[in-house]
């Protein structure tokens, strides 16, 4: 008989409980994003994912060659990445570029990261994006292979509209002059 109150209790404060607890989970659904969730800027980068045919212009030892390479990009860890796999051949041989491109929120930077099937190095740089999101402009250091001299470099994505943009690499001198070493325009694949 005892336990009928008992029972009555723990009904009535479920039953005051149950309300709350509902708000509480409401209120996490508005809730702002987590800092470390894909936010606007991973939206404005959003034209960049997709199947693309490229045309590249690069300087080798001050010579202009032309080459040619496809690209597939898309999102990777739920948003947070876009993963760029380039496919061309350099010098008679296949050659294949990872890149990831991404914002860290954290930093408040955008971020990009390549490797490529003739090094075994891995290229970091970090940026910026324009308020509107047309623009990417990524520093940061290298090697020339053949020197092993340490090279300061820029690399700029400019969306020009939802099916082409261009991707552009720019050396830096010790003296703060640039010289574009590759520019890739990119041309969305139709299915």
């Amino acid at each position: 008989m005892k336990l009928i109150p008992v029972f009555r209790g723990a009904a009535l404060a479920a039953l005051l409980l149950l309300p709350a607890i509902g708000r509480s989970q409401d209120k996490d659904k508005t809730a702002p994003p987590m800092a470390d969730e894909p936010g606007m800027v991973h939206k404005q980068m959003e034209p960049l994912a997709g199947n693309w045919d490229i045309d590249i212009t690069y300087v080798i030892n001050g010579q202009e060659n032309h080459g040619k390479a496809k690209c597939e990009a898309k999102w990777i860890l739920d948003g947070r990445f876009l993963r760029q796999e380039y496919h061309s051949t350099m010098m008679g041989k296949p050659f294949t570029v990872i890149q990831h491109l991404g914002y860290d929120n954290q930093k408040k930077k955008t971020v990009e990261l390549m490797m490529d099937s003739m090094s075994t190095g891995v290229l970091h740089n970090e940026g910026s994006i324009s308020e509107d999101g047309k623009t990417i402009t990524n520093h940061g250091e290298t090697r020339d292979p053949a020197t092993g001299k340490t090279i300061k470099l820029r690399t700029v994505y400019t969306i020009i509209d939802p099916d082409h943009f261009k991707l552009e690499w720019f050396d830096i001198g010790d003296d703060g002059k640039e010289t574009k070493g590759v520019s890739m325009t990119h041309t969305r694949r139709k299915q």
